[in-house]
């Protein structure tokens, strides 16, 4: 686990596994754009293993699951969120609380679309609200998503979930690109 190229990041960073690798990134692509929902237990397991080998420091066991949330109309037009699939089976596995409390309230264009640094920023800047700030107040928490690319989507999850009282924050991917 690491800080990733961050050493001021608010967060840790837990990628399973590398984007690089093609036969990881077919699966991802299977699962998010193709909408075969069935990988979501491959890559929750992926992930459950991923945990299993990392240092006890960065246990996971009194931590709350939050997926990164789709926009509303993203999640009807794709079918599901697939972090949230991954996010049940990870919670699952750790006999853990899934809280849906992160909610995506500006619709935005797919970060994978944005040419620029600036043009990434500006596109996620305020789209999350925490729509429950008890249920994340003073509680770790494991926030999982697909892809870690350049960290713009994780940073602003964080950066609310931060505002709204959590301590300790794992960002669990199954790839970092």
């Amino acid at each position: 686990m690491e800080k990733t190229c961050h050493p001021k990041s608010r967060f840790f960073l837990a990628p399973a596994g590398e984007y690089g690798d093609p036969i990881l990134q077919k699966i991802i692509q299977s699962f998010k754009y193709q909408g075969i929902k069935g990988l979501a237990p491959v890559l929750g397991e992926f992930l459950i293993k991923y945990l299993n080998s990392l240092n006890p420091q960065y246990s996971i066991l009194n931590s709350i699951i939050i997926p990164i949330p789709l926009h509303k109309s993203r999640e009807r037009q794709r079918g599901f969120n697939q972090a949230k699939l991954m996010a049940e089976f990870v919670a699952g596995h750790f006999n853990l609380s899934l809280v849906e409390s992160l909610e995506r309230i500006k619709k935005t264009e797919p970060q994978a679309k944005m040419k620029s640094k600036e043009e990434r920023l500006k596109n996620i800047s305020g789209c999350f609200k925490v729509v429950n700030p008890d249920s994340v107040k003073e509680k770790n928490v494991v926030l999982i998503d697909d892809v870690f690319t350049t960290g713009d989507t994780i940073n602003e999850a964080v950066k609310i979930l931060k505002e709204n009282g959590a301590k300790k924050i794992i960002a669990l991917v199954a790839a970092r690109a």
